[in-house]
């Protein structure tokens, strides 16, 4: 009884180790916030949703904050998947491939009566492996990095304000 207990845990484990994603974000920025201390207003250039939490949209603000954002797709293993037909291991969840997307964004706060320019970057790879239960796609992880970079950003302004390299107020 132990013995196959132990088969079907290892079993399983096995079979999930190939689901999941990987994500890494850069810069890698450790600092502690809380986004509810800091609040700036600004006018938003760029979508509204992928904007740092730490801004609030006013229209008469002397700051403005744009943010640009590439996405590259890479489902280049796409072609490999006849292959796939031909290996009886898919059958029982093993990965047929992988799905890959970058993300590149630039987030700007300028104002010219407080004569400030400041311009953040940041980028996010992430995989998702794709099986015959779960055929992958880049939505899920295309948010998980525009998330991801939101958040970067937001700790890279907070940061540069606990330093005082940045006065925004």
């Amino acid at each position: 009884m132990n013995k196959s207990l132990f088969s079907l845990t290892y079993f399983i484990v096995f079979m999930l180790s190939g689901c999941g994603h990987n994500v890494s974000v850069l810069p890698q920025v450790t600092t502690n916030y809380n986004t509810n201390i800091v609040n700036i207003k600004a006018n938003f250039i760029g979508n509204k949703k992928y904007f740092p939490d730490i801004f609030d949209e006013t229209r008469n603000s002397q700051l403005t904050a744009s943010l640009e954002y590439d996405i590259i797709y890479d489902n280049d293993n796409l072609k490999y998947d006849k292959f796939n037909l031909f290996n009886p291991l898919v059958l029982v969840g093993f990965k047929l491939g992988e799905d890959s997307i970058a993300v590149t964004a630039s987030l700007t706060i300028s104002s010219n009566l407080k004569n400030i320019n400041r311009t953040y970057h940041s980028e996010c790879f992430a995989t998702t492996t794709r099986n015959l239960f779960n055929n992958g796609g880049t939505t899920e992880i295309r948010n998980l990095c525009l998330n991801s970079i939101k958040n970067n950003f937001n700790a890279q302004i907070i940061s540069d304000i606990q330093k005082g390299e940045l006065n925004v107020f």
